[in-house]
């Protein structure tokens, strides 16, 4: 089945990691041109497997460009590890058309400001947090659990004008377009709240899963609940002096039915531990201590748990 052409004309995706070729893969299934920008521009070609989700169900990846040799189209997806964002929003910035849409999603809190002074006057800035379940295994990828992409523009070029007639509104895009390479869209006025909500939750869930080497639904287990419960309790604290104002009550809830949700599921973290892969916790409870630390709040849990696995690394 042919799905109509897209308004949406092309866009550039930053990696080729898990959540980057889902949103390249879905792209390309919505007649969207995609390239991605690789290490390597090797003959290597990527299998995404998203039954239900796209048609057809398996979708070849191999259009790949290296740094060196990319031409950025006016959309940009850099789904990278929060500890890479800096680095390569300034890789992108000399290459960047004028008021360029540039999409940062990523797991944790901690770059948006610095994207917004390192790219806020030449470009429209956009934040997603997703809840997609998508794991890599060599040049396979699997669709393991579907969920939604949040999105919030975080900041806008004054009197930005329209890119492309064609494919691109005046200012930020519109839903619509966004929908068009982002899978299960969802549009919030509020990110802060949702991002500090899915902080809260990867609190729990990234390194319980990989300290103990479990999957997600092991988390439910009465064992852990003492040590989510204190968790949360932190974080509802230091949220609070950010203006952002958590249930408690509410928050143990999620995290337990986020875990529900994605019982099979091995998380990011857990799988960064398993392939020796530097973690993105300096992001996740490692935020917590910091602004903890900066607050002069005790945050003992999260910390601790940033300790543990940062041990659990060799770099």
């Amino acid at each position: 089945m042919n799905n109509p052409k897209s308004d949406v004309l092309a866009i550039t995706v930053i990696g080729t990691g898990a959540i980057g070729s889902l949103i390249a893969a879905y792209s390309k299934s919505k007649n969207i041109k995609v390239c991605q920008v690789s290490r390597s521009t090797s003959s290597q070609t990527l299998t995404v497997h998203m039954e239900g989700l796209t048609e057809p169900p398996v979708i070849p990846l191999n259009n790949f460009e290296t740094w060196n040799t990319v031409q950025l189209t006016p959309i940009v997806v850099v789904p990278v590890k929060a500890f890479d964002v800096k680095q390569t929003l300034t890789l992108l910035k000399p290459k960047l058309k004028p008021e360029s849409h540039v999409f940062i999603t990523h797991n944790g809190l901690g770059t948006i400001e610095m994207a917004k002074d390192l790219l806020g006057d030449i470009a429209n800035l956009y934040f997603c947090t997703t809840s997609f379940g998508v794991h890599r295994d060599k040049n396979k990828i699997t669709l393991a659990g579907r969920g939604e992409f949040i999105w919030s523009v975080v900041s806008q070029v004054s009197n930005s004008e329209s890119l492309n007639k064609e494919s691109l509104n005046k200012e930020s895009l519109t839903h619509k377009q966004i929908s068009q390479f982002l899978p299960n869209a969802k549009y919030t006025q509020d990110l802060l709240s949702v991002l500090w909500k899915k902080l809260a939750v990867n609190c729990c869930i990234n390194p319980i899963t990989a300290l103990f080497d479990i999957k997600n639904g092991k988390v439910l287990e009465p064992f852990f609940a003492d040590t989510i419960r204190d968790v949360v309790i932190e974080i509802c604290q230091v949220a609070l002096t950010q203006g952002i104002r958590l249930n408690e009550d509410e928050i143990i809830t999620l995290v337990y039915s986020v875990a529900t949700k994605t019982a099979a599921n091995s998380s990011s973290m857990r799988q960064d531990i398993l392939n020796n892969r530097k973690t993105e916790i300096e992001y996740i409870n490692g935020y917590i201590h910091t602004l903890g630390q900066q607050l002069n709040i005790p945050t003992p849990l999260n910390t601790d748990l940033m300790s543990q696995i940062n041990k659990l690394v060799l770099l």
